[in-house]
């Protein structure tokens, strides 16, 4: 028979409860800010292709062109 456990302490509940929380904050904070770390380390220096339908295809004409001229 497992031996019974009591209610554990409020203060040493609120303590864990602390640390969980900050701990959660700081792995928010890495999963947010690694594509930003990955993105200024990357060699890719065009910008992404766009997907089908392109909104605003005749901007996007006139973009590339530009740098077509530009190289």
């Amino acid at each position: 028979m497992p031996p019974k456990l009591g209610k554990p302490e409020k203060a040493d509940a609120l303590k864990q409860l602390g640390t969980h929380v900050a701990l959660f904050g700081v792995w928010v904070a890495v999963i947010r800010i690694t594509p930003y770390i990955l993105n200024y380390f990357s060699d890719q220096k065009e910008e992404p292709a766009m997907s089908w339908p392109v909104k605003n295809a005749h901007l996007h004409k006139i973009r590339v062109a530009k740098l077509r001229v530009l190289k």
